[in-house]
């Protein structure tokens, strides 16, 4: 008895390096990102990826922690520079988006503020750290979205919109937040449960591999593409490969791979 062999799925949109792609991608102030993959593919770490081009350009980062406990967190914070602050608004106040720094010399260097807003209550009854969460985070978008001209990461846009009850908070986010130079990109693993804004009002859309029906479906209509083009091409992804969808451009989709080393505080190379 002889064991049959698959042949392995050939991917239909040929291979990009990460390094190229990153290169040629413009992210600006105002596009909305969504990250959408099963647990484990990569969404976290392609998440810090793409805010290194925010970093580089200067400006205001705040990535919205929701996990009352957790090392990747404390080791994105570590690696990244981001300084972890337990309520909003920190001390000093800094809401504004001031000018370039000038230096000694005359040259002028973008300014820079990295924050992880992580507001837990160490030993609090669930339900009450769950409603301290929601109003620490609300008055956080709520002042971010009148200052303008930031970026707001949300790690787990499920735990915010539907677990903390911010779905309003967010839509107004997806929807108005562009004019004022507002931008939010966030992960999620469960797309059907999590507003259809994140999708319809992104800007660019990032789809690891899924073989979930009911999560597919939500791609129908997205970016002007075949409904079930887009879905043969997201179910036949290979592990940790990710699609980006450009839903305004309408451009080709392109495929590639986020070095792992990402995580480590190392480069961009592939």
């Amino acid at each position: 008895m002889t064991l049959s062999t698959v042949a392995p799925v050939v991917h239909t949109i040929p291979f990009t390096p990460w390094r190229e792609f990153f290169d040629a991608w413009r992210w600006q102030l105002g596009e909305h990102v969504t990250v959408v993959g099963p647990t484990g593919t990569g969404k976290t770490t392609l998440i810090r990826a793409l805010l290194r081009k925010r970093y580089a350009a200067g400006g205001a980062v705040t990535v919205l922690a929701t996990k009352p406990r957790d090392l990747s967190l404390s080791s994105w914070a570590r690696h990244d520079g981001l300084t972890v602050v337990r309520d909003w608004p920190p001390r000093p106040p800094t809401l504004s988006f001031p000018r370039p720094i000038t230096l000694p010399d005359g040259r002028e260097i973008p300014w820079d503020m990295r924050l992880m807003l992580w507001p837990v209550k160490t030993g609090a009854q669930l339900a009450v750290m769950d409603s301290h969460m929601r109003d620490v985070f609300r008055r956080a978008i709520h002042d971010m979205f009148w200052a303008g001209n930031w970026t707001i990461a949300a790690e787990e846009l499920l735990a915010l919109s539907t677990m903390l009850g911010l779905e309003r908070d967010l839509v107004t986010l997806w929807t108005q937040g562009r004019s004022s130079g507002v931008t939010v990109i966030g992960g999620t693993q469960r797309p059907m449960n999590i507003p259809l804004y994140a999708y319809s009002q992104a800007t660019h859309l990032f789809m690891f591999g899924d073989n979930d029906d009911r999560n597919l479906d939500r791609l129908k209509g997205i970016g002007g593409m075949n409904g079930r083009a887009l879905i043969d091409l997201v179910r036949t992804l290979p592990y940790h490969d990710v699609l980006w969808i450009d839903t305004r451009g309408r451009r080709d989709p392109v495929r590639t791979r986020v070095p792992i080393r990402i995580m480590k505080g190392g480069d961009l190379s592939a």
